[in-house]
C-alpha cells in the first residue's frame, strides 16, 4: 500500500479521528494514608499538593523471563514466570516553607521510624505496619478540550526516595522535590474484569468512586476520591456521566 500523506493527516487531526495525547494535559492525586502525623505546615502542602505536581509518568511493567528448551535441546523459549512494576518519579513544584519535603519525611517516617525522636526508640524508631504507610495514586491523562480520556490508579504506593534539594547563591531556579514510589500493581481504564484478578489495596480511605465509569471505576477500592469531589462538579458525582457526553473542563484551567 502506498503512502499517502492525506490519509496520514485525517487519522491524526481529521473528523473522526483518534487525535493525539499531549505530555501536559494530565493529573495526579496522592492519597495519604490515614494515620499519618502531620505539622501544620506539612498538612498545608498536603491539601494542595495536586496542584504542585509538575512532571509525572504513567508506570511501565517488565515480563521476568526464564530461558527454556521444550525437548532439552534446540532454541531457547522465553517463559513468563513474574512481573516487576516500574517505581514512579513525580517532581513538584515547592512551596516557600518546603512544606512538600515535610510532608514527604513524614510519609516516610511511617515506614522507617522517626530517627529524630529519643525518648522512646521503641515506639518512634521501629518499622511500621505495611498496612499503615501503603496508600494509592491516581494519574488522569486529558485530551485537547480537558477532557478525562485516560486513568491508572497504584495499588499499595508509598515513597521510597525523597531526592535531596540543591542550593546556590549563583541560582534563581526553583525549587523542586522529585519523590519516587514504589506500590504493588496498576490498573488501567476499562480494563476487563477476566479471571481472579489482584486483591484491591483495603487500606486508606473508603471512598467509592461512581462518576465517571471509564475513569472511576478503576479507582474503586483504592481510596482515590471522586473526579467530581476533586473538581467541585456536582454532575461527575453521578452514575448517569459518561466521556460520551458534551461536558468541557475548560473552564477549570
Amino acid at each position: 500500500m502506498t503512502f499517502n500523506v492525506s490519509d496520514f493527516r485525517s487519522q491524526i487531526t481529521g473528523d473522526g479521528s483518534r487525535g493525539i495525547s499531549k505530555q501536559s494535559n494530565f493529573q495526579v492525586v496522592v492519597n495519604t494514608p490515614p494515620k499519618i502525623l502531620l505539622s501544620d505546615r506539612s498538612k498545608n502542602a498536603q491539601d494542595n499538593i495536586r496542584f504542585r505536581v509538575e512532571s509525572a509518568e504513567f508506570p511501565g511493567r517488565t515480563i521476568q523471563t526464564s530461558n527454556y528448551k521444550s525437548h532439552g535441546y534446540g532454541l531457547n523459549s522465553k517463559v513468563g514466570y513474574d512481573v516487576t512494576y516500574q517505581d514512579v518519579t513525580l517532581t513538584f513544584l515547592c512551596g516557600a516553607d518546603l512544606g512538600e519535603k515535610s510532608f514527604f519525611h513524614a510519609w516516610q517516617s511511617m515506614v522507617i521510624g522517626n530517627h529524630t525522636r529519643n525518648d522512646d526508640i521503641t515506639r518512634h524508631q521501629s518499622l511500621g505496619y505495611y498496612n499503615d504507610y501503603v496508600s494509592s495514586l491516581g494519574i488522569v491523562q486529558y485530551d485537547t478540550q480537558n477532557k478525562p480520556t485516560y486513568a491508572m490508579a497504584l495499588a499499595e504506593a508509598y515513597p521510597i526516595s525523597v531526592n535531596s534539594m540543591p542550593l546556590s547563591w549563583s541560582s534563581e531556579e526553583l525549587h523542586r522535590l522529585t519523590v519516587q514510589f514504589a506500590y504493588k500493581y496498576f490498573k488501567e481504564t476499562d480494563e476487563p474484569a477476566a479471571g481472579k484478578g489482584a486483591k484491591a489495596n483495603e487500606y486508606g480511605a473508603k471512598l467509592t468512586i461512581n462518576g465517571i465509569p471509564s475513569v472511576d471505576d478503576i479507582f474503586d477500592g483504592f481510596g482515590l476520591p471522586r473526579i467530581g469531589e476533586i473538581f467541585n462538579i456536582p454532575i461527575l458525582n453521578t452514575n448517569s456521566f459518561t466521556f460520551k457526553g458534551s461536558s468541557d473542563f475548560s473552564s477549570l484551567f
